[in-house]
Formats: structure tokens, sequence, C-alpha cells
């Protein structure tokens, strides 16, 4: 059955008591970040492991009509002019029913562990200072649950070279991220992009209710379908997996 998609939106403003027991569950994503001082260009490396069967929303949601929020970083500093944070190419997710006029959209995002790369330069003094980062944004699971997701998180040092290992230099060093095309409507499409802003203007809504409703409309389109229960030992193994790849590093 279509449901139109400015009605679902309007009528879940009422379950926006769904963000507080939703947030209860706990973070489904975190952040370890590294810095370094090459002359006076600062590297950065924010590392975010995200929870099996989870995904994080990309900073560029892909077509206009996408439902979700943006993953926004905001880089902090004393004496340091921070250029855009760069994300790896994201995978496409399909929002059946969820586009404009009920129709099919979809939307970008990222699964697993992923690293995110950002340059900055010393404006005073020669020294590294210290650097913080702030995260926000949307993490929902393949049955259509949603969480909204923030965290602040400090340098821990130069960390691991494994992590520096794809940091881009040249072009995308400089802003030019080649990594948002997108066959589905990518960069340099011609395609409007959904930037999150739209869905809250429309309603006039801030950014944690926004959340609520769009974690109340996922839940409500695939309230139908089969859903698969999620084994325990999943999320087992995937805590094992990322101390592993700590003690790797």
């Amino acid at each position: 059955m279509q449901r139109p998609r400015f009605i679902i939106l309007a009528a879940l403003a009422a379950l926006f008591a769904l963000t507080a027991s939703a947030s209860a569950q706990g973070s489904k994503a975190r952040v370890s970040m590294y810095s370094r001082l090459e002359g006076d260009q600062v590297e950065i490396a924010m590392r975010v492991r995200i929870d099996f069967h989870w995904h994080l929303y990309h900073d560029d949601l892909g077509p206009a009509d996408a439902v979700g929020l943006p993953t926004k970083v905001k880089l902090s500093g004393e004496g340091v002019e921070f250029g855009p944070v760069i994300f790896p190419e994201p995978v496409r997710y399909e929002q059946k029913g969820l586009g404009a006029g009920g129709g099919d959209t979809h939307i970008l995002g990222h699964e697993g562990n992923i690293v995110l790369y950002a340059v900055g330069t010393l404006t005073d003094g020669d020294e590294l200072p210290a650097l913080s980062a702030r995260f926000d944004g949307l993490t929902c699971d393949e049955g259509g649950s949603c969480i909204p997701w923030s965290a602040t998180v400090k340098s821990q040092g130069r960390g691991p070279d494994s992590v520096f290992a794809d940091f881009p230099r040249g072009g995308e060093a400089d802003g030019e991220d080649t990594s948002q095309l997108d066959a589905g409507g990518g960069a340099g499409s011609g395609e409007e992009k959904g930037s999150g802003d739209g869905l809250l203007q429309e309603f006039n809504l801030d950014e944690e209710t926004a959340s609520a409703m769009i974690m109340a409309a996922r839940a409500h389109w695939f309230e139908d379908e089969d859903q698969p229960e999620e084994a325990a030992s999943d999320d087992d193994a995937g805590a094992a997996a990322a101390d592993a790849e700590e003690s790797e590093d």
C-alpha cells in the first residue's frame, strides 16, 4: 500500500517520545581520533566502528527525497584552520516507497569500519594543539529502526600507521572529494542532493525531532514486512572483531 511521504512524516510528529527510548538502547557507532603534524600541515584520521547490521548516513544523502539525516563532523583546535572532512565512498541503500510522491528512492551511507580524513593548517605556533571532533548523525538497522547518534572525541596522538594508510593527498586534501560520485545520481550528475535540511524546514523541526520522525517512519513503513531477528552472537562477534583489529594496529 502506498503511503504518501508528507502524510507519513507529518503524522509521526506525535511519536517524538520514541527518541528517548531509542537513545536508551546505546550508541551503535564509536569513534577514535588521531592526528599528526607534518610541517605546518595537520593530518587527521577518525576511525568509526559501526555495529553489525547497522549503518550511518553519509554527509551527502544522495537524492533530494532521501529520508535520513546526514552525518556532520565539527573539528576543533586552537590555532588550526581546518579543511573539509573527507568521507570514504558510500554504500547505496534503497528506500522503497519513501521517495517523492510515494515512489522509490535511495540514500547513501556507511557500514562496518570506516576512516574519515581531514587536513588542517597551523595558523599559530609550531606545535600540534589539542584537537577534538563532534559527530552528529543517525544510525539505522536493517529492519528500519533508527537511533540519533552523537559523539565527541579527542585526538589520541599519532595513532597507528594503518589508519593513515589511505590518507588523501593532492586534490582530495584540498577539498576535491571524488569519492562521493554515485552512479545513481552522485556528484557531477546535476541532480539535487539531499542534505536533510529540506525535511527540517518543511515541518519546522529541530534535528532531534526529525530523527524521531524518521525512525518511526521507517518502522511504520516496514511494519508489514518480515524482519529477520538479529542473533545475539552477531553483536559478540562484532565486538570481538573490533578488539582484534585494535590489537593488530
